[in-house]
């Protein structure tokens, strides 16, 4: 019997080990003497492995949230430590006095997500917890930890187009700062109080969906979506106005001119990119940087037109690496165009 005891102690004394290395159990027996008990179960609050001859199991031991803090997510981790080994945990999570969430694990830790809704930002909550062995189940932990959903994290942070920026594109990439998560980014654009376009993508750009008509301004933001969470939207929106670009009417029709596809080779380019043609018309190729900037412009009327961009910017400098964005104008209308200069 006495091998018994001493061999559960010695578990339970490399539990708390375990727990002390990462501070839980440290932040827990700080915060001990916010729950009140007596007899038997002061002796758990002193070591929560420690077994009592009860008739039933006693309460888990709270870890995290820890007693007033204030959590980033809207679907924080409830985690407590077991006084037993144990066949189930019950975890509750109050508004006032009305449940907000609740639900059953296998495992010491629950997360607020699988009780059916998420939580609410700048609201406070309270939890507990109660488990259950082969003697039936504990009471909850008394009293309930509180914690505060705090604001969430920062939205992303807007680069391209620039506030008050000009476009020559009516399908203009909108950019943002990578968060460094695995997120999804919701991109929107409004003219007025109107949304026009909206969309996502796994990466921190978009093109807009549908062409904006020219003119403005127009205004856009963003919020990154993730692990059921989202960010806000960045605020205030930037700004940006659509124009037509120059040199469009430069491309005349020819009399019986057949325009055929332009191929961009090679592509991906370190040091300049050919656009070929088959057809007979004229056509003219336009590149855009991601801002909207035009960086390349040329044209050539007759057969088998073949253009070169040496993959310098309009004032001559050197572009930098990256996905250029452009379109092909032709008696036949205008088709999308995109290169990518490597490193």
């Amino acid at each position: 019997m006495m091998f018994k005891i001493a061999g559960s102690v010695l578990v339970c004394l490399l539990i708390a080990t375990g727990l002390a290395e990462n501070g839980s159990l440290v932040q827990g027996m700080e915060r001990s003497s916010r729950l009140q008990a007596t007899g038997p179960e002061a002796v758990a609050l002193v070591s929560p492995c420690v077994q009592v001859g009860s008739e039933e199991p006693l309460p888990p031991w709270p870890v995290a949230p820890g007693d007033g803090d204030t959590v980033n997510s809207i679907i924080p981790t409830l985690t407590v430590m077991g006084s037993a080994p144990v066949a189930l945990y019950q975890f509750r999570v109050y508004e006032g006095s009305s449940i907000a969430a609740e639900g059953l694990s296998l495992f010491p830790s629950w997360n607020v997500a699988l009780g059916g809704r998420p939580l609410q930002r700048g609201h406070d909550y309270t939890w507990t917890c109660r488990m259950q062995d082969h003697r039936g189940w504990s009471p909850w932990f008394s009293p309930s930890w509180s914690f505060r959903v705090d604001a969430p994290s920062s939205p992303p942070e807007p680069k391209l187009p620039s506030d008050g920026a000009t476009v020559y594109l009516n399908r203009p990439v909108l950019v943002v700062k990578p968060l460094g998560l695995e997120a999804r980014y919701r991109f929107r654009v409004y003219s007025g109080r109107t949304l026009v376009a909206e969309g996502t993508s796994d990466l921190p750009f978009w093109q807009v969906g549908e062409p904006l008509a020219p003119g403005g301004p127009y205004e856009w933001t963003c919020r990154a979506e993730f692990a059921g969470d989202t960010t806000s939207w960045f605020q205030p929106r930037w700004r940006f106005e659509v124009r037509e670009a120059p040199g469009r009417d430069a491309v005349a029709a020819v009399p019986g001119a057949v325009t055929g596809r332009v191929v961009a080779s090679p592509n991906p380019f370190r040091d300049r990119v050919r656009f070929g043609s088959d057809g007979t018309g004229p056509v003219r190729v336009e590149l855009y940087a991601a801002d909207g900037r035009l960086v390349y412009a040329d044209e050539q009327v007759g057969a088998g037109a073949r253009l070169v961009w040496d993959g310098r910017d309009a004032n001559g400098r050197p572009a930098a690496p990256g996905v250029y964005f452009g379109r092909v104008i032709s008696e036949s209308g205008v088709e999308s165009l995109r290169v990518t200069k490597a490193r």
